[in-house]
């Protein structure tokens, strides 16, 4: 039996389930990287829902899908499979000289499907629609602690331009003590009591805004 060969094509309103499913499968293996959660920050996956429904229609960004042919059972027609996807935006590269480039977050692909070309497939579609752009630059954010991803676009010619750090402030006082500037501290702590006069933070608080007639 032929092996299934994977094909890339932007992703369509009706393909947004199945990506939210890959969307799991990466963020389980992504765990020791994400992002820390913060008060009144949407989940992951909601987040993720959001910003693929808002590329489907964004001139300056590209849901793409890898896709397989399966068959189905006793002869039947064949149905696309997803098995990758990776979500394309216009962005500056953070080189000194800061050209546009087509950044690629979200690239993955199950793990069955990584030898039937679905990684190639996403990479050409993507090279097709940076062409389409006018830019000459394509980037991609991999997990520092992915010694296969790493791998597979070293070999594919992708150099790291730069390491994007990220730390939380409540960490960053934490560690930085008196070093952070006392205004700063002192506007932080007038702006918690602000919002809590104005009733943004609580039901209780803006139960006691006064209420003007319209």
């Amino acid at each position: 039996m032929a092996r299934a060969v994977a094909r890339a094509r932007a992703a369509t309103p009706d393909d947004i389930g199945a990506v939210l499913e890959l969307f799991d499968d990466l963020l389980s293996t992504s765990r020791r990287t994400a992002r820390p959660a913060t008060a009144g920050a949407l989940d992951p996956r909601t987040e993720a829902e959001q910003r693929y429904l808002a590329a489907l229609d964004d001139v300056d960004a590209r849901l793409l899908v890898a896709v397989v042919d399966s068959a189905e059972a006793q002869g039947g027609p064949a149905t696309e499979r997803l098995v990758g996807m990776t979500l394309c935006s216009v962005a500056g590269s953070g080189t000194f000289v800061d050209a546009p480039v087509v950044q690629m977050n979200h690239f993955f692909v199950v793990p069955s499907a990584r030898r039937c070309g679905a990684g190639r497939a996403l990479l050409a579609a993507a090279t097709a629609w940076a062409e389409q752009r006018g830019l000459d630059g394509l980037g991609v954010a991999v997990p520092p602690d992915s010694r296969e991803a790493n791998r597979y676009f070293a070999r594919l010619g992708f150099a790291p331009v730069y390491v994007h750090r990220v730390a939380s402030l409540t960490a960053l006082k934490r560690m930085l003590g008196s070093a952070v500037p006392a205004a700063a501290r002192e506007e932080s702590a007038y702006g918690a009591r602000r919002r809590r006069r104005v009733g943004i933070t609580g039901s209780r608080a803006l139960g006691r805004t006064r209420r003007y007639p319209v």
